[in-house]
């Protein structure tokens, strides 16, 4: 790899490139295969013929491959192949610049004339590019932008029944309207002075958006190709403004947001302007890219969720509403390869913690580092050929590993079936210093101060006012401020240290003037103010 291409250094044998695609590529279905042809960045310089081939599994009826093969690619350019499997060869097609390329040879995937051995498993649901003419004549060449897209629709744009309009009236007003096309293509979504939020007096406040709900699964780190036509202009074809925005989350918070859709910025992808000034765009997104917390913050409205979203784009503040259509929206997978310098595929990298105890991974970390290691109970990484020490008690800088912030979350995992109402009887967390409360604001019954381990550090730490009249603060730290469902409400004064990790007792309190002593599961018991006997013989004092 060098300059970022898959390189052939006057390669005379079979050397290839290879990548597993996964079993997606087993459904039948049509794909396009995008890439571009040069020359070895290394040497400057062309020669060879390039094959390509995508396989999926075996066949049973056959015991051989099935898929698409390519060879005969002699020449410079970006090219794209469309086929589809598992084997219909009539529908192969191969052009260069968006001109059909003839010198090429398409057909069905065969084993032995890519080297591969028809029961070789190695050679299933893989992409792979290796020299055509092995091993009589070399290739020399480097190939970059390979993208692989599944022409399997997941959105469907193209007529009315397709989307919702919501957060206005449609009867009273047209933010938001389907125009049919006269000659039988797509129809078009108009905008018309549309605003981020309808502001007819009475209405509850809501993003006025054009929505679809999708069914299917879309995971995080998956990559997808989104196209789609826009025109700023209104009904009558006048010239319209503003701006507008697409965006989707899955269930977990992870999507993407492609902004900018007018005529103030370019928007995001590749913009191909026709003559009558429409601009047809198409951009590559990756599944988090973009979280759906950013959007609540930036907005101030919650982002919907397994939802393709289109409106207006409030970051454009040259105008207040807009003007203008969009159509033939389109959202498709895209496989894209981005490799290392093994020619391995890049995926995310992410630090795990491996527990003994449970003989499992337990937790994510934010850093990435080169190597770690423990030592006389501290513990060190390694960045950049650089020393960090971790829970350092002179580090005030919490959140920063290697110069980057990274902010505090708490992801509250609850139990799946919705039906059931949720008890709780602890909290811990790890962490730093835990909040301790003077035991001054905690006394028995006599009002006495209760003088506990876990809170004698702020009793010890005694200081004196301006009038010479001693106080104790409470020890700042983390707290718990607020326990309170709407069936329930618990109070957590204080954590206690065990062993590292923190952890407290929820302890009753009152809600709506009463302790209800069958919720105990999340109330607990608390302090008994008084007690009185009801039933029984003998006499005492509680």
């Amino acid at each position: 790899l060098h300059n970022s291409k898959l390189c052939w250094d006057n390669v005379y044998n079979d050397s290839h490139w290879s990548q597993a695609l996964g079993n997606e590529i087993s459904a039948p279905s049509d794909w396009i295969l995008k890439f571009e042809l040069g020359q070895n960045p290394k040497t400057s310089t062309f020669s060879g013929n390039l094959g390509v081939s995508v396989t999926n599994g075996i066949d049973p009826s056959t015991s051989a491959y099935t898929g698409m093969s390519c060879t005969g690619i002699t020449d410079t350019g970006n090219y794209e192949i469309k086929f589809d499997l598992p084997n219909a060869t009539s529908s192969f097609t191969i052009e260069k610049g968006g001109v059909s390329y003839n010198t090429a040879t398409l057909g069905s995937y065969d084993p032995d004339s890519t080297g591969f051995l028809t029961t070789d498993p190695s050679g299933q649901k893989k992409i792979r590019f290796y020299n055509a003419d092995a091993p009589s004549n070399p290739l020399s060449a480097g190939l970059s932008g390979i993208t692989l897209i599944n022409q399997t629709t997941i959105l469907e744009g193209a007529t009315i029944g397709s989307w919702n309009f919501d957060g206005f009236e449609q009867t009273l007003d047209d933010y938001i309207t389907w125009i049919d096309s006269a000659s039988g293509g797509f129809g078009k979504m108009q905008f018309t002075d549309c605003p981020s939020i309808d502001p007819t007096p009475g209405i509850v406040p809501a993003l006025i958006t054009a929505n679809q709900f999708l069914d299917k699964p879309i995971n995080r780190y998956e990559s997808y190709e989104i196209s789609y036509a826009y025109k700023m202009e209104s009904k009558s074809g006048t010239v319209g403004e503003g701006e507008l925005l697409i965006y989707y989350y899955n269930s977990a918070g992870y999507g993407f947001r492609l902004g900018n859709i007018g005529d103030q910025t370019p928007p995001d992808g590749t913009i191909n302007t026709l003559n009558n000034g429409v601009k047809v765009v198409t951009a590559i997104v990756n599944i988090g890219d973009s979280l759906a917390s950013d959007e609540f913050d930036s907005q101030g409205v919650e982002a919907l969720r397994n939802t393709f979203v289109i409106r207006r784009d409030n970051t454009d503040v040259s105008t207040s509403i807009v003007t203008g259509w969009i159509n033939g929206i389109s959202m498709k997978r895209a496989y894209v390869q981005e490799l290392n310098e093994m020619g391995d595929l890049i995926y995310p990298e992410t630090t795990v913690t491996f527990s003994e105890d449970v003989n499992g991974w337990v937790s994510f970390k934010s850093f990435v580092p080169e190597s770690g290691l423990s030592l006389s109970k501290k513990y060190f990484t390694l960045k950049d050929a650089k020393l960090y020490q971790h829970y350092s008690n002179n580090n005030i800088d919490y959140n920063n590993f290697y110069g980057n912030f990274y902010p505090s979350t708490i992801r509250a995992v609850l139990n799946e079936d919705s039906s059931l109402i949720k008890t709780f009887n602890t909290i811990n967390y790890e962490g730093s210093q835990a909040h301790v409360t003077n035991p001054n604001a905690n006394r028995d019954l006599n009002g006495n101060p209760i003088i506990t381990i876990n809170n004698a550090i702020a009793w010890s730490e005694n200081y004196t006012d301006g009038g010479g009249v001693q106080y104790y603060p409470d020890v700042d730290g983390w707290k718990v401020t607020e326990i309170k469902t709407d069936m329930d409400a618990g109070s957590l004064k204080d954590f206690v240290k065990k062993e590292g990790k923190w952890f407290g007792y929820i302890k009753g309190k009152n809600l709506n003037n009463g302790l209800d002593t069958s919720r105990f599961s999340v109330q607990g018991i608390g302090f008994a103010t008084n007690i009185t006997n009801t039933g029984g013989t003998g006499t005492g004092t509680y």
